[in-house]
């Protein structure tokens, strides 16, 4: 809630233009995150595990306007910025008995900059 930002206002009395810095509108954000580590192999020296920590975020505006060169526009329904939709990780770990290795590959999705998209 309460995103900040700026929009042009123009003053009725006197016809001039100006941002004023304020409220641009409301966000919803929800999603879910789930850790999922299993054992593939064991064996009396070493271990072989595969590991998932993967979110899905949904972040969207539900209401407001942003300024674009000098036009105020809607951004209803527009993915808030900064939040990608998946992110991921995944990797294989290998255990001996003096040692430890991970292996891992992470995944991040699209993320905008601006409440444009």
């Amino acid at each position: 809630r309460n995103r900040m930002g700026g929009l042009f206002q123009t003053d009725a009395t006197t016809g001039q233009t100006y941002v004023l810095r304020t409220n641009l509108g409301d966000t919803r954000t929800q999603g879910v995150e789930a850790l999922v580590e299993a054992t593939l192999l064991r064996r009396r020296a070493w271990s072989l595990s595969a590991f998932t920590s993967t979110a899905f975020i949904d972040g969207k505006y539900t209401a407001g306007t942003v300024n674009v060169s000098g036009e105020n526009r809607g951004i209803v329904g527009n993915l808030v910025e900064s939040v990608p939709r998946w992110t991921s990780r995944n990797g294989l770990e290998f255990t001996g008995k003096a040692f430890h290795v991970s292996v891992q590959y992470s995944y991040v999705s699209d993320s905008f900059s601006d409440p444009l998209n």
